[in-house]
């Protein structure tokens, strides 16, 4: 897990220099945010971090999506009080629009591993896959995500998706969910099948 806190977040929101470490570090699943000592000092430098990010609505973005992730993931080892505060502050309804809050939370959740190449720089970035049991009828991805992807690297994960259903049979009323931590910058992120290879 990458030790840092809310503070650190601050001190790189503060700058231009900073925002791209910044950027960085909120595409990694384990920054530990969970940690905070109490859901005042969370919220105090969440907003702090908001406000030195207003005029970058994408940044908050990804801010808010991390912090759902690390909620999910980490669900068993936070504290009460952070699940609470995460469904308080992030608009979770924007990012799984599909389903009450407490089905994702009760559903098992990990972190896969894909490498993204562009112009022959090659960065590391994460898909979240979730297992979820719930009564609705869910996508596999949420809407959002589906122009971050194009169709072969969609193609991929409902291949992927499709080999782990004839090896894993699937429980009554348990769905799938995939969703990339990234910028939603409305742009295709992922190309080529091959990204989706170690979600399988």
């Amino acid at each position: 897990m990458v030790n840092t806190d809310f503070k650190h977040l601050e001190f790189l929101a503060k700058t231009e220099w900073g925002l791209p470490h910044l950027k960085e570090l909120l595409y990694k699943p384990d920054l530990g945010l969970w940690r905070s000592s109490s859901s005042e000092t969370c919220s105090d430098f969440y907003d702090a971090v908001k406000l030195r990010l207003q005029n970058d609505e994408q940044l908050i973005n990804l801010l808010d999506l991390h912090l759902l992730t690390e909620a999910l993931i980490y669900k068993d080892q936070a504290p009460h009080w952070f699940l609470f505060w995460v469904h308080e502050h992030v608009p979770v309804d924007g990012f799984l629009p599909e389903i009450p809050w407490p089905e994702p939370l009760c559903g098992h959740w990990h972190a896969a591993p894909v490498f993204l190449v562009h112009e022959e720089t090659v960065f590391l970035r994460y898909f979240i896959l979730g297992v979820i049991s719930t009564s609705s009828e869910t996508s596999l991805w949420p809407k959002w995500a589906e122009r971050l992807m194009d169709e072969s690297t969609k193609r991929g994960i409902l291949s992927a998706v499709k080999a782990c259903r004839n090896l894993h049979s699937a429980e009554e009323n348990q769905s799938l969910m995939v969703y990339p931590l990234t910028m939603d910058n409305q742009k295709v992120q992922f190309r080529e099948a091959s990204l989706v290879q170690r979600i399988s």
